[in-house]
């Protein structure tokens, strides 16, 4: 989300996203990841884990310093929040 809008901390944007992400998910665009493998490729989550955790962002990302960030992840630094959005082969 920081990436592509101006965000500005509204909640507004965060259930825009979510909805926008479902619907991808839901196509079979994209899916989501919270975990790499050992050689530090991502994890694709299954479908309906892909929608649960869209449907989780609230639970933990907040806006600081004009960014919204996944404060469940603090580790993964700014270069890699969570959960990453992925494309779907086909």
């Amino acid at each position: 989300m920081n990436a592509l809008i101006h965000t500005s901390g509204s909640g507004d944007e965060l259930a825009d996203m979510q909805r926008v992400l479902e619907n991808l998910v839901r196509m079979d665009v994209v899916g989501m990841s919270m975990a790499r493998d050992a050689s530090g490729c991502l994890i694709h989550l299954s479908k309906a884990e892909s929608l649960e955790a869209i449907e989780d962002l609230r639970s933990g990302l907040r806006f600081k310093a004009g960014r919204w960030i996944d404060t469940r992840h603090a580790a993964s630094g700014l270069q890699d929040p969570f959960p990453l959005i992925v494309r779907l082969n086909r």
